[in-house]
C-alpha cells in the first residue's frame, strides 16, 4: 500500500510541475479572423495554440505570425485546397518540432508534433487532421 501511494504522490507532483494551457481552435481559414482571433489572447496566455483547419501554404503560414508566439510546427496541404493544421507556441518556452510530415497523407492523416521543456520534463504535443479515427 505505501508504494501504491508514493507513486500517486509522484504523478500528481509531476502532474503539477508540467501543468500546462493550450488553445485550440478549428479556426476554417485564418486570413480574414486573424484580428478576431487574437483578441482573447489579450488576456489569456495559453502555452500552447493548436489550429485545425488554417487554410494556408507553406509560404501563406510563414508569415502568418501571432504576437507572442512563434511557429513550432505545421503541416500544410500540398495538391488539395484548405484545412492544414499548425501549433504556435509562447516565446519564452523551449521546443523541439518532430517532423512527422512523412507520415502524413493528404485527407488521411495531417499531424503536427511538439516536444517541450517544461521544467526540465519533456512534453509531447500532437495537433491532429484528418480521418484515421
Amino acid at each position: 500500500m505505501l508504494m501504491k501511494y508514493h507513486l500517486c504522490t509522484e504523478i500528481k507532483s509531476l502532474t503539477r510541475m508540467m501543468i500546462q494551457t493550450t488553445y485550440h481552435q478549428n479556426i476554417r481559414g485564418i486570413k480574414a479572423k486573424i484580428d478576431d482571433f487574437m483578441l482573447p489572447l489579450l488576456t489569456e496566455t495559453p502555452h500552447l495554440i493548436c489550429l485545425t483547419e488554417h487554410h494556408l501554404k507553406d509560404y501563406e503560414i510563414d508569415v502568418t505570425p501571432i504576437s507572442n508566439y512563434k511557429l513550432g510546427a505545421r503541416y500544410c496541404r500540398k495538391k488539395l485546397k484548405n484545412v492544414g493544421i499548425c501549433i504556435y507556441i509562447q516565446d519564452a518556452l523551449k521546443f523541439t518540432n518532430i517532423n512527422l510530415q512523412k507520415h502524413c497523407k493528404e485527407q488521411d492523416n495531417e499531424i503536427a508534433a511538439v516536444q517541450l521543456k517544461l521544467n526540465e520534463k519533456n512534453v509531447y504535443t500532437l495537433c491532429i487532421q484528418g480521418s484515421i479515427w
